[in-house]
């Protein structure tokens, strides 16, 4: 059995997954597959409802995914990492994430902020173009627009650096 811990939306959820591709979140046993596409696509079946799947960002254990039109910010840690990360927290360590890059290659359309500006955790940064959408990237952070790396037009790298919160 591997068990995991998947915090999103201020959430977190203990996951357990099975040999038998069952898994079991808060006593519900739900049978699932996962077939990857390529690298970056996966379809996945839960319960008999197939769900495809795209990661636009994998930073090891914090996952942007992409499915029904919506991003899903999601960390997903080892029971044992979840505990380092909370014992962290505790010892006063904070894990910010102060400089902004791109979850995907794409055209920055429009900034919303301006060196100087201060942010609110959830406000809206930017918007960036990608495979024909408006993505709204908001911030995980609250602080003061302390860089602008790029300007609106830019095309852009996955990972590219945009902006520094401090």
């Amino acid at each position: 059995m591997n068990n995991y811990v998947v915090s999103f939306s201020d959430k977190k959820k203990e996951v357990e997954f099975s040999k038998e591709n069952k898994l079991i979140s808060e006593n519900v046993e739900t049978e699932f597959e996962i077939e990857e596409i390529d690298k970056y696509f996966y379809i996945v079946k839960i319960n008999g409802r197939v769900f495809p799947i795209s990661l636009a960002k994998n930073g090891g254990e914090e996952k942007t995914l992409f499915s029904d039109g919506k991003y899903i910010n999601a960390i997903v840690r080892t029971e044992l990492q979840e505990k380092a990360n909370e014992h962290r927290l505790k010892s006063g360590g904070s894990k910010r994430m102060n400089l902004i890059k791109a979850p995907m290659p794409g055209l920055l359309l429009k900034m919303h902020k301006l060196v100087g500006d201060y942010v609110e955790k959830g406000e809206a940064l930017f918007i960036l173009e990608a495979m024909k959408m408006e993505n709204e990237i908001k911030s995980q952070v609250s602080g003061t627009v302390k860089e602008i790396y790029v300007s609106e037009g830019s095309s852009l790298e996955k990972d590219s650096k945009i902006l520094y919160i401090e």
